[in-house]
């Protein structure tokens, strides 16, 4: 995994890099509270797998977007289901 950059995301870049990162699980991720949270779930089809919501203030920052994505990862895979590799994408 790449090292943190400090890297601050939009809303829609958080959003896109939540939805992609829990393949093949179905994430669906979304703004809430007037664009101030986000929120996601990551299901096996009927099955809520994991479900959390952060302040954009916070899941807009490149740390803490990843601590929460993997601490998801790390939490489903630890259920004895697969995921593919991931890796936060690069800037630039």
């Amino acid at each position: 995994m790449s090292e943190a950059t400090g890297r601050t995301f939009s809303v829609e870049e958080a959003l896109e890099i939540l939805r992609e990162a829990f393949s093949p699980l179905d994430c669906v991720a979304q703004s809430k509270g007037l664009g101030r949270e986000i929120a996601f779930e990551v299901s096996d089809g009927p099955r809520t797998l994991w479900k959390k919501q952060m302040a954009l203030h916070l899941a807009s920052k490149d740390y803490n977007l990843r601590r929460l994505i993997m601490d998801a990862r790390n939490s489903i895979k630890g259920a004895g289901l697969k995921l593919d590799p991931w890796e936060m994408p690069q800037e630039g």
